[in-house]
């Protein structure tokens, strides 16, 4: 190749690379006006890396955090564009570990937040503490991270003594539960948006725990089950919306014809469905995924970045509008849909 075309080639490269560059700074920055999709995977790439903390009385828990990048793969650049972002602290439930879920991590970097995604020390208790207790730690290692010069997220949710934005959480089963009594343990507030799905505890101590503690949260939540939910019914996890206080902004969401495996990623629901552990998803697990993740995004959406183009997702014609949607209550408000 002459000297002349390898120029040309190295400037077209640098060019396209100024372009995409260009494309990802303008659709973060759109963002805050005309919000992507909830139910469409972003705009960001996606890096990760491994992390662990240790939380008393239960131990080391072990975690991966997803956040906006230049491009995808483990500590690659942070995509900084419309930093500061929120963070999410993510788990799964009663014998699951993090990598059995983290679509759901992966799907909310890409859509501007900073995720972790956690498996308790003792993924077989069926303790729902455990879990309540890993949301906490998992805010602290996320703000411990963003303090670290030598940490692919330093500063990326923003200045260390003034954060801009408050914590999520969202978790299934029996982390849904550990979301639940997280949500009501709140001291330092900085927990501002909450999403348990099909929220379930499997000893009579940790569902006393879970009722008592849905009396007492007062953070935006969202509950969502499937109606073909064959391991935490949909009743219960409607008596536990009821239990939460009306002047909390909530919502609950039954999913016609998702069930509770479908919630995790699809290869594992997969294989955990063939060995007959539930009723049948009906509608895909792929289905079940873009439905969860317009409903629980819009959330975030709402409640953390203050997307007020969320709100038809959450009460309005989007969801009453939703085939997938059978129940839903929001704040009071109720609609059953026509399937």
């Amino acid at each position: 190749m002459s000297v002349r075309r390898r120029l040309r080639s190295r400037l077209l490269a640098i060019v396209l690379l100024g372009l995409v560059a260009s494309l990802l700074a303008a659709c973060a920055k759109s963002g805050a006006a005309i919000p992507p999709p909830p139910d469409q995977p972003g705009c960001y790439y996606v890096g990760y890396y491994d992390v662990s903390y240790s939380v008393s009385p239960y131990g080391e828990y072990t975690a991966r955090i997803f956040y906006p990048a230049l491009s995808n793969g483990s500590s690659v650049r942070a995509n900084a564009s419309a930093a500061p972002y929120p963070g999410i602290v993510a788990t799964d439930g009663l014998l699951s570990t993090w990598p059995m879920i983290d679509w759901i991590p992966q799907y909310l970097a890409s859509q501007g937040y900073i995720a972790l995604c956690f498996t308790t020390p003792n993924p077989s208790s069926n303790d729902s503490a455990q879990w309540a207790y890993g949301f906490e730690g998992g805010i602290s290692k996320l703000k411990s991270e963003n303090s670290l010069n030598v940490s692919p997220i330093y500063h990326m949710l923003g200045n260390p003594s003034n954060l801009r934005y408050k914590f999520g959480i969202i978790g299934m089963s029996t982390g849904g539960a550990g979301v639940m009594e997280a949500a009501a343990d709140n001291p330092s507030g900085e927990i501002g948006a909450a999403v348990a799905l099909a929220p379930g505890a499997d000893d009579q101590a940790s569902v006393s725990d879970v009722n008592a503690s849905a009396a007492k949260i007062n953070v935006p939540i969202q509950l969502q089950v499937g109606s073909n939910d064959g391991l935490v019914p949909p009743d219960s996890v409607s008596s536990s919306y009821n239990l939460i206080p009306g002047t909390t902004v909530k919502e609950f969401l039954e999913i016609n014809g998702a069930n509770h495996i479908g919630y995790l990623n699809e290869e594992v629901a997969d294989f955990v469905q063939q060995l007959g552990e539930d009723y049948p998803c009906t509608i895909g697990f792929g289905v079940q995924h873009q439905v969860a993740s317009r409903y629980f995004t819009a959330w975030f959406g709402r409640y953390l970045k203050g997307f007020t183009a969320y709100d038809s997702y959450i009460s309005g014609s989007e969801v009453q509008n939703d085939s997938y949607i059978y129940y839903l209550y929001s704040s009071g408000r109720g609609y059953q849909g026509d399937n």
